[in-house]
C-alpha cells in the first residue's frame, strides 16, 4: 500500500520519549496547528532539515539561547 508522503517545511522542536528522539514537524502547506511529533525513522527523506535543526540547536545551546 502506498502512503502519501508529506514534505517537511521546518523542524520546530525535539524531545526524547522512551530514550528515542521525536521531532515537532511543521508540514509544508499546512498550518502550524497541524504540526506533529514524529520519530526519527519517519524522517528518512528530511535528512538535510534534521542537520540544519541540530546545527542551529547546538549553536543556540553554546550561546545560551535555549
Amino acid at each position: 500500500m502506498n502512503q502519501e508522503e508529506y514534505e517537511v517545511e521546518t523542524i520546530l522542536d525535539k524531545r526524547i520519549i522512551r530514550k528515542k528522539p521525536q521531532y515537532l514537524i511543521k508540514w509544508l502547506g499546512y498550518p502550524l496547528h497541524d504540526a506533529t511529533w514524529e520519530p526519527l525513522e519517519h524522517l528518512t527523506n528530511a535528512q538535510e532539515k534534521l542537520k540544519e535543526f541540530e546545527s542551529m540547536r547546538t549553536s543556540n545551546l553554546k550561546e545560551g539561547r535555549m
